[in-house]
């Protein structure tokens, strides 16, 4: 059975044991855990020598030690500090003060009640460094050094996710550690403030909490809890307060009528996924997600190009953890269908070996599984799918059912076949009657989860989002919807199937056709209906206007905006050279001569 969690980090003093070292069974757990192909790391504030006194075969016992509060990392047998040591001037400072330290290869250990002392030593060496307390024990670190950043250190060694790991400690310094990773679980005996912080608090203390965590349901997939920190905004509700869905551990829905902008949702909502460092792996039939190709560690493949083979995806998505959209737009509808079919068990394959992809997101899921199991009978199981489609009535009801949260937009049929899960009183969830399409407002959104339905409106994208960029700049459209030229009554047996022979048209056809087309509005129609890019129908609008209401105007002029128009919006290679006049264009005067 594939896990969720690919390790398990673990403070030492307090959580691991509450003695000198651990106990016998809960080693054997240990070794259980490790058995599946999982990892699990040490995470203490000991100086290495001294944690070895008390524990001879603690490498033995985990994949890597993170030592001395996250300062020294140790994996394959070998030590590597992480950063350079808390200078010798401050350990010479505290020993003339008569405060007795121990030094680690990079920090300085001493008791809680020499605090004062240490911060005027610091304070007079004019130093930086961290103080971190560890119940009566006083850390003395580099500046930026915590549990948390020594950890992940530690997982780039053994090649797995902070998002895959989940963290259990009991301390004050733990809270970094339970920050850096997915999930953070606390032990009985853990101070108060980890408590409050923590996902999850055990019953039992100490090693009794670890064996119970160890063996129990969270760890073997049978308890699905999702984390509190994380959490993406997609925007801002009607009450002020912000929009917010966990980071993992659910099935998204995104749901809306043609041109809703339910694949602009998707965008916003992959961007923030990207931003948390996630790992997500985008089917993107329709060409709509190329633009976040622009944010770092993601790469956009395909489209022009053929896609990857299923078996590359491995290697895209294990180095650093990346994300990967699959651009299908150019391929035929059996075509995307026999790649879905071949990819999809890959992915499937690689996140039980590793955990990645954290998110599969499969846009025009309707066209792709169309009433459907996904391939080879998988499900999309406990955690990390996304469905974008206009019609959920045309996915299987056994994969509607997965679903957890909904996001939906005006138009279409946005809840068909949605099951609506409600949380009762005794706290369990229950799946209800789901509701009637909701009527909502342009540019806003409906959030359906197992706490009831909310309002947003979305919030600014930071990269652009073009409605199926690649299919229509560089694919083929049907002759039904391609534009066809004509001078006066007259077909040219010119015609333009995409953006790129639409442009190059515009650039080579006589004055007499654009003076046809410009006058009847032909051009922005063409766009708004074919192609349903009402952004650039309205800037060849404008064009239009302009040209139908200028006294003599200069069809040079209007071609050379119309040009620039879809070169703005798709990037297409300029052509000619004409310079335009913006004052002329967004003029809509009966009068001014011609240039």
């Amino acid at each position: 059975m594939p896990f969720f969690f690919r390790a398990v980090a673990i403070d030492y003093d307090g959580t691991l044991t509450d003695g000198p070292a651990p106990r016998r069974d809960v080693l054997d757990a240990l070794w259980e855990f490790r058995g599946t192909g999982r990892r699990a790391v040490l995470v203490t504030g000991r100086i290495m020598a001294e944690l070895r006194l008390d524990f001879p075969e603690v490498e033995r016992h985990f994949d890597a030690v993170v030592a001395e509060n996250g300062a020294v990392v140790f994996t394959g047998g070998a030590d590597h500090p992480v950063t350079g040591p808390v200078p010798r001037a401050l350990e010479q400072e505290l020993l003339d003060r008569g405060v007795p330290v121990r030094r680690g290869e990079v920090l300085l250990a001493t008791q809680t009640l020499f605090d004062d002392v240490v911060l005027d030593a610091v304070r007079e060496l004019g130093l930086e460094c961290n103080l971190v307390r560890n119940r009566s024990e006083l850390m003395i670190l580099p500046p930026g050094v915590s549990k948390g950043t020594g950890l992940v250190e530690a997982l780039a060694e053994l090649g797995v996710s902070h998002h895959s790991t989940l963290a259990v400690g009991d301390a004050e310094n733990d809270h970094a550690l339970l920050e850096a990773c997915e999930l953070g679980v606390a032990v009985a005996n853990a101070v108060p403030s980890l408590q409050a912080a923590a996902d999850i608090v055990l019953k039992e203390p100490a090693g009794d909490g670890v064996l119970s965590l160890l063996r129990g349901p969270l760890l073997s997939g049978d308890l699905r809890v999702q984390p509190r920190r994380g959490r993406v905004v997609l925007g801002v509700r009607e009450d002020g307060e912000p929009a917010l869905v966990p980071g993992s551990r659910f099935n998204l829905l995104i749901a809306g009528g043609p041109a809703s902008g339910k694949s602009y949702l998707a965008g916003l909502w992959i961007e923030q996924l990207v931003r948390k460092q996630y790992s997500v792996c985008v089917f993107d039939p329709e060409g709509d997600h190329e633009k976040l190709d622009e944010m770092r560690g993601v790469l956009a493949v395909g489209g022009a190009e053929p896609p990857p083979h299923p078996h590359q995806l491995d290697r895209l998505l294990r180095h650093r953890f990346g994300s990967v959209v699959l651009n299908l737009s150019l391929l035929s509808h059996r075509e995307k269908e026999r790649y879905f079919q071949t990819a999809l068990p890959a992915l499937m394959e690689l996140r039980a070996q590793t955990g990645l992809p954290h998110w599969i997101v499969i846009e025009e899921a309707d066209q792709l599984l169309a009433g459907a199991a996904l391939p080879g009978g998988a499900e999309p199981g406990p955690a990390g799918f996304g469905l974008v489609t206009y019609d959920p009535s045309r996915l299987a009801p056994k994969v509607l059912s997965t679903i957890d949260v909904v996001l939906a937009m005006r138009g279409g049929e946005s809840w068909a076949g949605v099951p609506n899960r409600e949380r009762s009183a005794a706290g369990d969830t229950r799946v209800t009657e789901p509701p009637r399409p909701f009527d909502l407002e342009p540019g806003t959104a409906l959030l359906g989860d197992a706490t009831g339905t909310t309002v947003f409106t979305p919030s600014v994208r930071a990269h652009a989002h073009v409605r199926h960029w690649h299919k229509y700049a560089e694919g083929r459209l049907p002759p039904e919807r391609s534009f066809h030229f004509r001078d006066g009554g007259r077909l040219t047996g010119r015609s333009a199937e995409s953006i790129s022979a639409f442009h190059r048209q515009l650039g080579e056809a006589p004055a007499s056709v654009l003076r046809h087309h410009l006058q009847a509005g032909d051009f922005s129609r063409w766009l708004s209906d074919s192609l349903a890019d009402d952004e650039l129908a309205a800037s060849l609008r404008q064009v239009e206007r302009w040209y139908r209401t200028t006294r003599d105007p200069s069809t040079a002029e209007a071609r050379a905006a119309l040009l620039r128009a879809v070169e703005r919006r798709y990037g297409c290679a300029a052509t000619g050279d004409v310079e335009v006049s913006e004052a002329r264009l967004t003029s809509s005067r009966a009068t001014g001569g011609a240039a």
